[in-house]
């Protein structure tokens, strides 16, 4: 299959896969050397490509949230 064949076109978030490896082996090789220092997080924002499978928020009504209550 592919991204072509589908109808509407699939928004999709571009993941970073080289920067995220990068990242990952950073962290590790920063735990090995500091053992006891507290564990570090990384946010990546990879690119969001934008197509024709969302809409904007409808005016008029407040956003629904899909995360679940805590």
């Amino acid at each position: 299959m592919n991204i072509g064949d589908f109808r509407p076109p699939l928004t999709a978030a571009d993941v970073p896969a080289l920067e995220m490896g990068e990242k990952a082996v950073s962290l590790l090789v920063e735990r090995i050397a500091a053992r006891d220092a507290p564990p570090r997080h990384i946010l990546l924002t990879p690119p969001v490509s934008l197509r024709s499978s969302t809409a904007p928020v409808p005016t008029g009504r407040p956003a629904r949230s899909n995360r679940a209550a805590r």
